[in-house]
C-alpha cells in the first residue's frame, strides 16, 4: 500500500524544441523566450545564449547593493542600461521628487533587470543568427 500518492513525472528540462515536441505525459514542452530568429537555432545554441545571459547579464544582488549605497546618484539604473531615466531622477533630487522615485525603485529593480535581460537576450539572439548565415556552408561530395 502506497502512503504517499502517486509518484510525480519526472522533471522536465523547460527547454525550446521544434514545434510538435512533448514531454512523455503528452503535454507541449515549456519554451525559451521566442523570437522570429529563435527558429533558426539548435537547442545547444539556445542553451549557449541562456547560459552566456546567466553569466553576464545583470545580478539582483548588485543592483540592490547599487540603489542602497548610491542610488542618491542613481547607479543601480545606470547598470540596468536605463541611464536617460538616472539622469532625470539625478535631476529631480533637486526638487524633492527623487527621493520618492528612489524608494519606488526598490519595487521596480527586479523588473528592469529582467528587462536588461530580455534586451541582452535578443541581441544574443540576432548575433548568432547573423554569424550563422555569414558562415561558410560545407559541401558534401556527391557520389
Amino acid at each position: 500500500m502506497r502512503r504517499f500518492g502517486p509518484a510525480a513525472p519526472p522533471c522536465q528540462i523547460p527547454l525550446r524544441t521544434r514545434e510538435g515536441d512533448q514531454v512523455r505525459d503528452g503535454s507541449p514542452r515549456r519554451s525559451l523566450p521566442m523570437t522570429d530568429a529563435t527558429p533558426n537555432l539548435s537547442i545547444d545554441e539556445q542553451i549557449l545564449i541562456e547560459t552566456r545571459l546567466a553569466n553576464e547579464g545583470p545580478s539582483l544582488v548588485v543592483a540592490y547593493l547599487l540603489w542602497i549605497f548610491l542610488g542618491i546618484v542613481s547607479a543601480h539604473r545606470f547598470y540596468l542600461g536605463r541611464a536617460g531615466t538616472a539622469v532625470i531622477q539625478i535631476l529631480t533630487f533637486f526638487i524633492g521628487i527623487g527621493f520618492i522615485w528612489l524608494l519606488v525603485d526598490g519595487f521596480l529593480i527586479p523588473g528592469l533587470a529582467r528587462q536588461k535581460r530580455e534586451r541582452m537576450r535578443q541581441q544574443m539572439i540576432v548575433e548568432r543568427v547573423a554569424q550563422l548565415a555569414t558562415a561558410p556552408r560545407a559541401v558534401l561530395p556527391q557520389g
